[in-house]
């Protein structure tokens, strides 16, 4: 997402708080039971194993369908790198809920967190899409005065697990590699166990259909702002099929469009949102996400609408936890692989 705010001061290589991390995943491949008639063991179920089922299935709802999350727009970047894991462990010392993040594909197919489609290399621009993910953690990005290394997104599910909450964009690739990110993307959702805390973000309406033809159950929100062409007296895009978020500029945002929405059964996730009397209105109008630079500004007047603590908090790393899962292959037979 472009926010078209200059970035406020930050000291060079900002570092994150040193702690061994590590996640513990779920169990990858568990399958949810269509609905209809029970299987033959659960006819008998009642009383408190139902009732756990229950709970269970009610705790599967994506978290961005309820309360108003506030999310650091690719970390806390006006204090380390954007889009680092510096900046990410920065947003939860600062009381976000979650993080926004953008995603490339590398030559070698690793979904990499890193927002422009070039990397400087001395003087030369580099596209992400010719690098394999070794070529693009050789050096640090930079961005003014800050830099750092450019993590995969398979690092941030590792450091965070499921304690933080993920809106993951997808950035447009080489178009001679259609659906590998939404592969890469939807695999690690799935080997990971995030499927309830994340929702998949793109200007793509194409990218986002694919998506949900890959893995149904993955929440995909249409990002746009002035530019996005809305059918007339609409106020957001035709949206592909399955979408069920939108993701706006603020400017675009009244309450109109979260009347129309909230009719409409979409929820609304409000970008990039730096003043805390905005962000305020937006949490009391229904806003799902609001994502800002500086979530510690906007984070205490969201919080004294939804009267939630802020912070996703660190999970440390235990010994005996079992190693986290492989970057998932694309299945065989896809024309991307």
């Amino acid at each position: 997402m472009e926010t078209g705010t200059a970035r406020g001061p930050g000291g060079r290589g900002a570092t994150a708080r040193g702690r061994a991390i590590g996640f513990s995943p779920r169990g990858v491949g568990s399958a949810t039971r269509r609905a209809g008639r029970p299987r033959p063991s659960e006819r008998w179920r009642t009383g408190p194993a139902r009732r756990i089922e229950a709970e269970d299935n009610a705790a599967r709802v994506n978290v961005f369908r309820q309360g108003s999350h506030v999310i650091g727009h690719r970390g806390s970047p006006r204090k380390a790198l954007e889009n680092t894991l510096a900046s990410f462990d920065l947003a939860e010392a600062d009381g976000a809920d979650g993080v926004e993040l953008d995603v490339r594909l590398t030559l070698d197919g690793e979904a990499v967190v890193l927002h422009d489609p070039e990397l400087v290399r001395g003087d030369r621009r580099l596209p992400v899409g010719s690098l394999t993910v070794l070529d693009v953690k050789s050096a640090p990005a930079r961005k003014g005065e800050l830099e750092g290394e450019v993590p995969t997104l398979r690092e941030v599910f590792l450091r965070y697990g499921g304690a933080a909450r993920y809106l993951v964009e997808l950035k447009t690739g080489p178009a001679a590699r259609p659906n590998l990110l939404e592969h890469r993307v939807a695999g690690l959702l799935s080997a990971f166990g995030l499927l309830e805390k994340v929702a998949v973000l793109s200007f793509s309406p194409e990218m986002l259909r694919r998506v949900k033809e890959i893995r149904p159950e993955v929440e995909t929100a249409l990002v746009y702002d002035g530019t996005a062409y809305r059918p007339e007296g609409q106020l957001w895009p035709v949206l592909p099929p399955g979408c069920t978020m939108i993701a706006p500029h603020h400017a675009l945002v009244g309450e109109r469009l979260f009347e129309e929405a909230g009719a409409a059964g979409l929820s609304v996730h409000v970008w990039t949102v730096n003043e805390p009397e905005l962000a305020g209105r937006l949490a009391r109008l229904g806003a799902r996400s609001v994502i800002s630079d500086v979530p510690d500004l906007v984070g205490p007047a969201v919080r004294a609408v939804t009267g939630r603590t802020g912070g996703f908090g660190l999970r440390l790393a235990q010994p005996d936890e079992p190693d986290a899962p492989a970057t998932p292959e694309v299945p065989a037979g896809d024309p991307s692989a």
